[in-house]
């Protein structure tokens, strides 16, 4: 684990190195700021939830993942201080759609809680958040241009609106406010190029952006998160090709605050990689995982990363985006339950790759991403 000055960019580690654990599931991870705790999910070989301390760093427990779940596909998991669990969503692979489930942190129990998600819901980073106070979970539904809310305390699933932004604006992220009691989004305006904070109204479903923003790095978003004793929006991400990133803007008037580079302790972690950007207003800094020589999770920097297809499920054409890069003798190789090759396609360099429902018979797909003979990443979806 390592914590990040977002002044800065600069970051040191706060725990030394698990031996024997992948951290491929790195978006599955959130903080206990009361108790100082931080959750994530281990996985490979096996799955667990790991307990650090959020300050000395220190492994405070481990507990195997149990329940009828697919632990590949646990994701954007958020702690609940009112009974002490984490709230995920989990895919069912059997019945093709997202729930809710609570996993307890101390036993590794999963138990699904909720009623089936919109089947053309779909799981991606940033778009979850938790009203501690409502005792809601909260997402994005980017297919319906909706946000869906789960309420804990009567099992229900409602939403807003149909959300309504300027034209050129776009929503790819939301965090809540607890003090404000207000939920904030990362907008992008494609005619100026900046990247702003925006405040969503769930009555209405209005998203009034906030200022007009800077120009900032493009990236995928890894993880939003809000300074809440100084209303600042923190948006961090990034790749290992392009290095990795955490700027700061301002809730009030949308001034870029903070533009850094997260910049590693020293040289001797170059090719590191860094995800998490959970911020701690006791703290006042950011913390996450890092990867890469031994640090935090051994998986070996310049090891194969996960690609999303998104939409997925798959219902007729998905866009899988990979790093616009040269590749050498570059393959898509494609892969049905059965492990056995259901498609092989070659390719020149990244960028956007067509995934058509009409080439597969449906199903689960895993696919895996080549270079010089040498996989580089590899991901799944879902042919309905």
């Amino acid at each position: 684990m390592v914590e990040v000055l977002p002044e800065s960019g600069s970051y040191q580690f706060v725990s030394s190195a698990l031996p024997g654990v992948d951290w491929l599931l790195s978006p599955v991870r959130t903080i206990d700021e009361d108790g100082d705790r931080f959750f994530a999910l281990q996985s490979g070989p096996g799955f667990a939830v790991v307990t650090l301390d959020l300050n000395s760093g220190s492994l405070l427990n481990s507990a195997d993942i149990t329940g009828n779940i697919n632990p590949n596909w646990i994701r954007g998991w958020r702690y609940n201080p009112a009974d002490g669990l984490l709230y995920a969503f989990i895919f069912d692979d059997i019945d093709f759609v997202w729930r809710i489930n609570t996993v307890d942190p101390v036993t590794g129990v999963v138990t699904a809680v909720s009623a089936d998600f919109p089947i053309d819901f779909n799981y991606t980073y940033g778009n979850i958040t938790f009203d501690p106070i409502g005792q809601r979970i909260i997402a994005l539904y980017p297919a319906a241009n909706k946000v869906l809310i789960y309420n804990i305390s009567d099992n229900t699933i409602n939403h807003s609106p149909a959300l309504s932004m300027n034209e050129g604006i776009s929503l790819s992220g939301i965090r809540w406010h607890r003090s404000n009691q207000e939920l904030f989004g990362s907008l992008f305006n494609s005619g100026t190029g900046n990247r702003l904070p925006g405040s969503i109204n769930l009555e209405t479903g209005t998203v009034d952006e906030i200022g007009i923003g800077a120009e900032v790095p493009f990236f995928p978003n890894k993880a939003i998160s809000i300074d809440e004793n100084n209303d600042v929006f923190y948006v961090q991400g990034g790749s290992d090709l392009f290095g990795y990133w955490v700027y700061g803007l301002d809730l009030i008037s949308g001034e870029l605050l903070y533009n850094a580079n997260i910049i590693p302790p020293s040289t001797s972690s170059f090719g590191f990689n860094v995800t998490g950007g959970i911020y701690s207003s006791s703290n006042s800094k950011l913390y996450g995982l890092h990867f890469g020589n031994g640090t935090i999770g051994v998986n070996e920097s310049n090891g194969p990363s996960e690609y999303l297809v998104y939409p997925n499920p798959v219902n007729d054409v998905s866009l899988l985006n990979l790093p616009p890069v040269l590749l050498c003798d570059g393959k898509l190789n494609v892969f049905g339950v059965n492990g056995q090759l259901a498609k092989s396609l070659s390719l020149m360099s990244g960028g956007l790759v067509e995934i058509r429902s009409s080439d597969f018979a449906p199903g689960i797909y895993t696919f895996e991403v080549c270079s010089d003979q040498e996989v580089i990443g590899f991901g799944r979806f879902l042919i309905k």
